[in-house]
């Protein structure tokens, strides 16, 4: 995430070739985030993720789609602020991405990640509790979405207005599905394609999945998430 002014070039380029980083954020640490995680693919970083137990993560489909097979390929760094030092590592031993994941339309978009052993928590470290299924955020209630961007990203947090599931719609040609909630109109304020799979809270719980962006949104589209209070998706996710 970054903070930028929509009028100045910088912003302009960067949103027409794609930035990595959450846009009209503020900075935070992983104080503030303890249930945030990176996620490394063969030592790079990947994505971010959500602690949901003590021995599995939550992340973006997107995030592992093709690698299923190869989960000693991924790593999950707890409890720092940076991706690439401090905290702990651990290996991956198993994904789990739902068998419904659209890798088009972005339907479905959720995985599992099972670690090698147990996640030590720690004041820096901690489960994350789930919102409610059923219950949405209500239109135009704040979110946060919270992300690193890339491997050199400064940690970030904004915060978002939901946006009605249909107003949304004409924004996607009608491709929003129940799985998905949408939140941010303003241009120049939102998440990025390097901040898929952090989480969304609303309520400090854990409300979505950070899944579509479309260039830190300089024009004002809406952002798309995996909806978690959508009951398939969380009975989904509680399986695994």
């Amino acid at each position: 995430m970054k903070s930028f002014f929509v009028l100045s070039l910088a912003p302009f380029i960067q949103g027409v070739l794609g930035s990595t980083e959450i846009s009209g954020g503020s900075p935070a640490t992983i104080d503030s985030l303890p249930y945030l995680v990176s996620i490394s693919h063969s030592g790079a970083f990947a994505c971010a993720g959500v602690i949901v137990s003590g021995q599995h993560v939550v992340t973006s489909a997107q995030c592992v789609y093709g690698l299923e097979a190869s989960p000693t390929s991924f790593s999950v760094r707890t409890g720092s602020s940076k991706t690439s030092s401090g905290g702990s590592v651990y290996t991956v031993t198993r994904i789990a991405r739902h068998s419904q994941f659209n890798p088009t339309t972005k339907d479905f978009d959720v995985a599992v990640l099972k670690l090698a052993s147990s996640i030590s928590p720690g004041p820096t470290v901690q489960v994350i509790e789930f919102i409610q299924p059923g219950q949405d955020p209500k239109d135009g209630s704040e979110c946060v979405a919270s992300g690193w961007g890339d491997s050199e990203g400064q940690l970030q947090s904004v915060t978002l207005p939901i946006v009605n599931r249909d107003t949304c719609n004409q924004s996607y040609d009608g491709k929003i599905t129940n799985r998905m909630i949408c939140a941010g109109s303003e241009a120049g304020k939102g998440t990025c394609p390097g901040d898929r799979g952090g989480p969304v809270t609303y309520g400090g719980k854990l409300a979505g999945i950070i899944s579509q962006t479309h260039g830190c949104e300089l024009f004002g589209l809406p952002d798309v998430f995996t909806d978690i209070a959508n009951s398939n998706i969380q009975s989904w996710i509680r399986s695994q």
